[in-house]
Formats: C-alpha cells, sequence, structure tokens
C-alpha cells in the first residue's frame, strides 16, 4: 500500500499507477475508465475514439446519470453528513 500511496503522489507516475491498477483487477480499472469516460460526456476519452463516443451517445443518450448521481450524494448527505468528506480524504494506513 506504501508503494501504491507514492505513486500517486507524483504527477509523473500517474501512468505507473493505471498499469498497476490494470494488473491488479482489469475488470475494475475498465469500469473506472468508462465512468470517467461517462461522467465527462466524452470530453475524457480514455483512448477511444471520439466520433465513435458521439455516435454511441447521439445513439443511446445518458439520461439522468447526472441527476441520479445528486439525488444519491444529497441522500447521503442527509443520512450520513460525516461519511460524505472521507471520500475526499486519502487512506492513512
Amino acid at each position: 500500500m506504501e508503494n501504491f500511496d507514492a505513486l500517486a503522489d507524483t504527477d509523473a507516475s500517474r501512468e505507473a499507477l493505471a498499469r498497476l491498477q490494470l494488473a491488479r483487477s482489469p475488470e475494475a480499472e475498465a469500469l473506472r475508465l468508462a465512468d470517467r469516460v461517462e461522467l465527462s460526456a466524452g470530453l475524457v476519452a480514455a483512448g477511444l475514439d471520439r466520433q465513435w463516443l458521439r455516435a454511441l451517445r447521439r445513439e443511446i443518450p445518458a439520461r439522468g446519470l447526472a441527476a441520479e448521481l445528486v439525488r444519491e450524494i444529497a441522500r447521503a448527505l442527509r443520512e450520513r453528513p460525516l461519511t460524505m468528506a472521507r471520500i475526499f480524504l486519502r487512506p492513512t494506513g
């Protein structure tokens, strides 16, 4: 875990961190990248062809994702406000 934290601390090693994550769990890394592409509305392409992404969004629009995220965050803030800050903090240990 210490090596993981050290890698995350430097901009130059982001690619190495991505390779490590991919080696540990290719499925989780694929989902993480897919979420990044979806939430950025294709601005972050994660290596995918931007034309293909635009065609995909025209064919299958992302309906309600942002609204659903806002609802879930609002619910979490109501139900457990003190735990929400933890998602922005790096684990210590």
